[in-house]
C-alpha cells in the first residue's frame, strides 16, 4: 500500500493560462516564489514513500520519491549542449 502524501499546493501550470510577468523584476519574484512553493513541497513528502502519484511520474514509479526529486534537480541544473 502506498504511503499518503499532502497534496502539493500550487495547481500544475500550462503555457495558456500561466501569468506571464511584464517586467524582470516580476518574472524573478515569480521565479523566487515559485521555487519557495516548490522547496516545501519537497519538504513535506515523505522521502523513502513511493514516487507513483500519477501517470506523471513515468520510470519512477516504483522508485523512492527522493529518486524523482533528485532526478528533476539534476534535470533542472544540468548544463545543454548547444544547439548543432
Amino acid at each position: 500500500m502506498l504511503a499518503p502524501q499532502p497534496p502539493l499546493r500550487r495547481a500544475p501550470v500550462d503555457y495558456q493560462a500561466f501569468h506571464y510577468a511584464d517586467t524582470a523584476t516580476q518574472a524573478l519574484q515569480q521565479l523566487d516564489d515559485t521555487y519557495a512553493a516548490w522547496l516545501a513541497d519537497v519538504k513535506s513528502l515523505d522521502e523513502s514513500a513511493p514516487a507513483g502519484r500519477g501517470a506523471g511520474e513515468g520510470l519512477f514509479t516504483d522508485y523512492p520519491v527522493a529518486a524523482l526529486v533528485l532526478y528533476l534537480n539534476h534535470k533542472a541544473l544540468a548544463p545543454r549542449s548547444p544547439a548543432s
